[in-house]
């Protein structure tokens, strides 16, 4: 008797496209009602952001600066200047539309998690119906940019119990896992000191939970994950104190 072999569910692979096509239309039909001039006080602010960096070339200039980090006005200010693109453009209607990659991002976060491809359109196509995500998505600050590092960090941290025991593998989980996590300082280091704290804790529960009921395999894990990311807090200290 010939071999079976699984069948390819055509359907369900191209249901990973509908919160991105979703979401592209959102942008552009905004984009288009309100002729590229749809603007809110952070854009406003990031704007002058880029304005400063570009003038005084520094990453703290003088004059108006981003208090809470210099990473995403400095990229920002990289972006405009590679490019050659006006900054009201790019703040306005280019980054809007390069945010879109939060859904490709976030589809690849449920992924994992969720172990399918339909699981994880269903949750980023909800994820884009929520009015506070799509302000987000619209407007022209940090947030794009922090919310991106946390998609990242978050997979990373999902993928890594499953090379536990391949230590080099398991060693550029965490070296991607540290970048990501200072990519996040520098955009917010308000939010990412919150968010590290968070991740902390919910180790701490697993590890709590694990002990319970007696899973020495994710009690080990999870004890690994918690000093992990305990200790993302030492760039915290050197970006607030030193970098």
């Amino acid at each position: 008797m010939s071999d079976l072999k699984p069948s390819v569910n055509v359907k369900e692979n191209w249901m990973v496209l509908v919160p991105l096509l979703y979401s592209a239309a959102v942008v552009l039909f905004l984009i288009i009602r309100y002729y590229g001039h749809l603007t809110e006080p952070d854009t406003n602010a990031f704007y002058g952001y880029i304005k400063n960096i570009s003038e005084y070339g520094k990453l703290i200039p003088q004059g108006d600066y981003y208090g809470q980090g210099y990473g995403a006005p400095s990229l920002f200010t990289f972006i405009v200047t590679l490019t050659g693109l006006d900054v009201s453009l790019f703040v306005q209607t280019i980054y809007p539309i390069l945010g879109l990659a939060m859904a490709v991002m976030a589809g690849a976060f449920y992924n994992t998690v969720l172990g399918g491809a339909r699981l994880a359109s269903l949750a980023t196509f909800f994820m884009f119906l929520q009015p506070e995500y799509l302000f987000v998505l619209l407007r022209g600050n940090h947030e794009k940019v922090t919310l991106s590092m946390v998609v990242l960090a978050m997979l990373v941290l999902v993928k890594a119990p499953s090379a536990s025991n391949r230590l080099a593998v398991y060693g550029k989980f965490m070296v991607l896992f540290y970048l990501f996590s200072y990519s996040l300082i520098t955009a917010n280091v308000g939010f990412a000191s919150s968010w590290i704290l968070a991740i902390a804790m919910s180790c701490a529960a697993g590890y709590l939970i694990s002990w319970l009921l007696s899973h020495s395999e994710a009690q080990a894990e999870m004890k690994r994950l918690f000093y992990i990311s305990v200790s993302s807090l030492i760039f915290v200290f050197l970006f607030v104190f030193y970098l």
